[in-house]
């Protein structure tokens, strides 16, 4: 705190995190009573990283530690048992049921989304790299500490590789692929330590060095002692599963992408598409035309000039009736002149992911035969949409048809939901596990918990853990029940998401399909226990006064239609204005998703905070001369609509149009003027041959109007509807700031707690689906009397 205040006096401006200075230590204690399946009390031990406590007797062991924990309860006769203690556990007595396994046919495994290690990881936009090129193998095992008590504690690991891993040089690169992924060899240390026994590389980045860099891959795989599926150097190695033993049985891994690069070369234009007239010089190069022919028993292209569009559209239109030989040459001669022809799976006579066709069906009953449980994995569907596609639906569904007892995907790199087929499992998108992506959409990750008795599913635990600094944690508190919240909406969709023929995505609602159920998530120990049948809804009474919003618990979900005119339900946008640490990491993580202008961050405690420690504060004085900022590290995603139908070919929105207000808890003392300012961009990803765009479009700074006494206000401030559109381009994404301006004289301070953007859209109008609404109001000018349906 010295430097801070000494700070102040030379007339800086800081924005932090705090909760200040002056309370006592804080402690998390509680007693944990440990039980199996049937309610047994059972001697375990209860390990916290640092110490380890066995329970007595009764099952019962009293914990005390300093910050939310990962704690793992393990002994003779049971299956390894991780959880999170929390801040809402002190005080408490919570009861931790473990699996007996006195039999040892029982099991469990922990799958996970998207890996890598390179890009952002190795050169980072500002600081210093995570991964250093001085301690390779430190820094990846530095990035994976947080997570690693926690991944490890199952009878089985598995992941999904999704970077080339090599030391080759840039110029190896795949030519006009638009993302490229490597990961440095010493890197394969953290999935070492990670102990991870089935490594997925069927995905779209496994050949973004090309045949060399899937080979490279496998190779350093086998050195590290990590068993890989799911892609190879050869197409002719075919899809072998991956067999893994535990528990007397057996364990087929089987993994498939249908991201194969032909979508990217059917966007390329052909000899009679117009040239732009604003074409990017980088883009050019799409409308050269270049010379190519091909003759051969089975397919002949007369040798002429041709853009890479019509030259793949010949190859393409004709691959189905030409010969394996054929096949193989047409494609070598013609990525001979046109390389940035895009190939991603193992097929035509190179290697790369294993790709998804329905014949790939039989590979899943032939290795059902030969395993007790069949793992399949598939890497599909739309990035960054909360539904899956109606193609991995049909996939996932065929998948158990022929045999698999499991369904894992990714891709998308959010979460998606949890649906059951026949009673198995399918799980839509695990999103990223380790990643250096940077929307706020790709943070919220987790590990998928199974609990088998041979080849039977016993229980389905999500491990909800977060992406904070390129680093992924175990979560607790609200941070793990917003996530869990989030894949519960998910869960109950019935959505899927399909691109339109102007190249955007819409997510769509979809009729159940036969023998579907609906997953629902039940909230246990900081986890999700992932059910078959959704918990009885409860109704809650709410009145509002005219012009009035009220703030519900942030907990289950709640039914978005509301029979009530002038009356809308509101979504929080932002969850990180509450500037907690809920991480379970061993450090000191306030603030997170936050950058703060001063590049310093003070935690002291006194209770000042609204709810829980912490809060941001903004302090400056007259001398400083540039008004003092504070933002998240990521932009946030706006969706003019979130659902559609289909009418007479029209896509026909289900939800009304949104309003916006940003919603604070604030306080103010000195004359600086505070306010909450919002920057609009459009963001554009739709053509897949070209990078994406991100277009400021607006700006608009909304006043902060609060008493300069010193004391909490509850401070709403509408967002004018105009804020969003120039023209005809309407905002996708904004980023919040917080600014302080200069005071007249003296010194000025605004702090802030339980910051979000809220969206707010009639609740009259609303689809009747359950949802992660928090907020009501009343637009109206008498009293309404509400009552919202919710599922716990």
């Amino acid at each position: 705190m010295r430097f801070f205040r000494a700070a102040i006096g030379l007339g800086f401006g800081l924005a932090l995190a705090t909760a200040c200075q002056g309370a006592p230590t804080r402690e998390i204690s509680l007693v944990v009573e440990v039980v199996d399946e049937n309610g047994v009390p059972q001697t375990v031990a209860l390990d916290d990283g640092a110490r380890t406590v066995i329970t007595n007797e009764h099952g019962k062991a009293s914990l005390a530690v300093a910050q939310p924990t990962v704690i793992v309860a393990s002994g003779e006769g049971v299956l390894a048992e991780p959880f999170v203690v929390g801040w809402g556990d002190d005080g408490t007595t919570l009861r931790v049921q473990v699996w007996s396994n006195l039999s040892g046919t029982r099991w469990s495994l922990h799958a996970t989304g998207d890996v890598m290690f390179g890009r952002r990881y190795n050169f980072p936009p500002e600081g210093e790299p995570l991964i250093p090129t001085s301690d390779i193998a430190g820094g990846s095992l530095d990035v994976i500490a947080a997570i690693r008590r926690m991944y490890v504690a199952a009878s089985v690991r598995a992941t999904n590789l999704e970077t080339v891993v090599s030391n080759l040089p840039a110029g190896n690169i795949y030519p006009g692929k638009r993302f490229i992924l490597n990961s440095l060899p010493e890197t394969l240390a953290a999935l070492a330590a990670l102990e991870v026994d089935a490594v997925s590389l069927a995905n779209n980045h496994a050949r973004d060095y090309l045949d060399e860099g899937v080979l490279e891959t496998v190779q350093h795989l086998d050195a590290a002692g990590l068993p890989w599926f799911g892609g190879s150097y050869d197409a002719s190695l075919g899809d072998a599963p991956l067999y893994v033993e535990t528990a007397g049985i057996t364990i087929g891994f089987l993994a498939w992408t249908t991201v194969d690069g032909d979508f990217v070369n059917d966007s390329y234009p052909t000899d009679k598409a117009e040239t732009p007239t604003n074409l990017d010089p980088d883009e050019a190069w799409q409308y050269d035309a270049r010379s190519w022919g091909y003759a051969g028993k089975t397919f002949t292209a007369a040798t002429a000039p041709r853009r890479i569009g019509s030259a793949w559209r010949l190859f393409r239109d004709a691959e189905a009736t030409m010969s394996e030989v054929d096949v193989a040459a047409s494609w070598a001669s013609l990525m001979a002149v046109y390389p940035e022809l895009q190939d991603w799976v193992a097929r035509r006579g190179h290697g790369g992911a294993t790709g998804w066709s329905d014949a790939r069906l039989q590979k899943i009953t032939e290795t059902k035969a030969v395993a007790d449980v069949v793992v399949a994995q598939f890497h599909a569907g739309f990035q960054f949409q909360p539904a899956p596609s109606s193609a991995v639906r049909r996939n996932a569904h065929a998948a158990i048809d022929a045999g698999a007892d499991i369904v894992i995907c990714h891709h998308p790199h959010v979460l998606q939901g949890a649906e059951w087929y026949k009673d198995k499992l399918i799980i839509y998108s695990l999103g990223n596990f380790i990643f250096d992506q940077d929307f706020l959409s790709t943070y919220s990750s987790g590990i998928l918990r199974t609990v088998w008795d041979g080849g039977e599913l016993l229980q389905a635990r999500f491990l909800p853990s977060e992406i904070v600094g390129y680093k992924p944690r175990p979560v607790s508190d609200l941070a793990a029940r917003t996530t869990i919240r989030r894949l519960a909406e998910m869960s109950l969709m019935s959505a899927e998401s399909e691109r339109g023929d102007d190249g955007g995505i819409r997510v769509w609602r979809a009729d159940p399909l036969p023998g579907t159920a609906q997953a629902s998530l039940e909230f246990v120990r900081n986890s999700a226990i992932i059910g078959k049948s959704l918990p009885t809804p409860t109704t809650r009474q709410v009145s509002l006064n005219p012009g009035t919003t009220v703030a519900l618990p942030r907990q289950g979900l709640r039914l978005a239609r509301l029979l009530a005119a002038n009356v809308d339900v509101g979504r929080e946008l932002f969850h990180w204005g509450h500037f907690e640490d809920e991480f379970a990491d061993a450090l000191e993580t306030w603030g997170a998703h936050w950058a703060l202008t001063a590049g310093r961050k003070f935690v002291e405690l006194n209770g000042e905070a609204v709810a829980g420690f912490g809060y941001l504060r903004l302090y400056r004085n007259s001398r400083s001369s540039a008004v003092v900022t504070a933002r998240p590290v990521a932009r946030v995603p706006l969706y003019q609509h979130r659902l559609y139908e289909n009418s007479n070919d029209q896509a026909v929105p289900l939800d009304p149009d949104a309003t916006y207000t940003m919603r604070a808890v604030a306080r103010r003392s000195g004359s600086g003027e505070p306010a909450f300012r919002l920057d609009l961009y459009l963001f554009d990803d739709t053509n897949p041959t070209e990078d994406p765009t991100s277009e400021a479009i607006g700006q608009r700074t909304l006043e902060v109007d609060i008493p300069g006494d010193g004391e909490w206000h509850q401070v709403e401030v509408e967002v004018p509807p105009s804020t969003f559109v120039a023209g005809n381009k309407y905002a996708n994404m904004v980023m919040l700031y917080v600014t302080l301006g200069v005071p007249d004289i003296g010194e000025s301070r605004f702090d802030i707690d339980e910051m979000t953007l809220v969206e707010w859209r009639p609740a009259d109008a609303m689809p009747a689906l359950y949802g992660v609404y928090d907020y009501v109001r009343n637009r109206g000018g008498t009293k309404v009397e509400v009552d919202i349906s919710e599922l716990p």
